[in-house]
């Protein structure tokens, strides 16, 4: 009878190849791959304790606050600094208007006129003062009036503008009177030498705006001769654009109310917002008819006086709103003599 076998030492199925159980295995064992967690997703990696919303919301909470900040700081700056867009006025002779407006305003309270508001003639340049008897010399055979009684103000209006130019506006449509200095107190040439328009604006655009309103046309000498005009018809488009203005349109302006700019600050402006490669010394603005005969009407109301004797209406002019209210503030006669108002 034989002895069982004895029992074998060499590894077991389960075992490692050196014979040590698998169970047994040192847990370092570079050859043996330990099962790893699962990676964490990102809102559980960095949001533990809500770290990440945290952060958001302060970050935007920041940024939100800069920008308080710095609107803050620039409305600051802009209401203690000066303001820059200087005012600009469209008259025959003279007159820089000292307020403001801005487009669409509606319409003030004409009632009563502030006793501090004044005429301020604008100076005539040294350089128009040597002009000025040329100019008499050059308008004064268009004029009816013998003696060419016009101030040195009214012919500074013509004293940078081509001589053809000059005789044209100042002759008018030919239809003189028999009045006081021949002009005819009742024609355009008369009303526009007579007349001082006063507009509140804040910028050439606003001064656009309000032409627009009043459906004129702007007429620019262009520099450096002066002898080619661009004429603007329609300045209520977006970007008014001209065209060279004819002889014959020089003509039909010539029988309308015409109104001057010669303010350096308001004709740079004017050039600016119109495009112009170079400011021109003066535009001119022509009104239609039937501003021209409304004028007329309050001119005749202010003080009974037949216009013949007058020899300067000033006008002040409040357009917003799609219109205007045109009331007389001040009259002279033709001794410069202040015309108190009707009661």
């Amino acid at each position: 009878m034989s002895s069982p076998a004895p029992p074998t030492t060499g590894p077991g199925p389960d075992d490692l190849p050196n014979g040590q159980p698998a169970d047994q295995a040192p847990p370092d064992d570079p050859e043996v791959p330990l099962p790893l967690p699962p990676e964490e997703e990102f809102w559980e990696k960095y949001n533990r304790r809500f770290e990440f919303p945290f952060s958001t919301v302060g970050a935007v909470l920041l940024h939100v606050g800069v920008a308080f900040v710095v609107v803050m700081l620039l409305a600051k700056m802009k209401s203690a600094a000066p303001d820059k867009n200087l005012p600009v006025v469209i008259s025959p002779i003279d007159g820089l208007d000292p307020f403001d407006g801005a487009p669409g305003a509606g319409m003030e309270n004409t009632d009563t006129v502030a006793q501090d508001d004044k005429i301020e003639t604008p100076p005539i340049p040294p350089e128009d003062l040597q002009k000025l008897p040329d100019v008499l010399e050059t308008i004064k055979d268009v004029l009816p009036d013998p003696d060419g009684n016009i101030s040195k103000e009214k012919r500074a209006d013509f004293a940078n503008v081509d001589k053809n130019l000059a005789k044209a506006l100042a002759r008018g449509d030919g239809t003189h009177g028999k009045g006081p200095g021949g002009l005819g107190e009742n024609s355009a040439a008369g009303q526009s030498l007579r007349w001082t328009l006063r507009f509140r604006t804040r910028s050439a655009r606003d001064y656009i705006y309000q032409l627009s309103i009043l459906n004129a046309k702007l007429l620019v000498p262009l520099p450096p001769d002066n002898k080619r005009c661009m004429l603007y018809e329609n300045l209520a488009a977006d970007t008014p654009r001209g065209r060279l203005a004819t002889d014959e349109d020089i003509k039909q302006l010539s029988g309308q109310v015409r109104f001057s700019d010669r303010d350096r600050d308001s004709v740079r402006q004017m050039a600016g917002a119109l495009g112009l490669d170079e400011a021109p010394k003066i535009f001119y603005a022509f009104l239609p008819l039937q501003i021209r005969d409304d004028l007329a009407a309050k001119e005749r109301a202010y003080a009974g006086m037949d216009p013949r004797d007058i020899g300067e209406t000033i006008i002040q002019m409040s357009v917003g709103g799609g219109r205007y209210d045109a009331r007389v503030i001040e009259q002279r006669d033709r001794r410069g003599k202040p015309i108190p108002p009707k009661r």
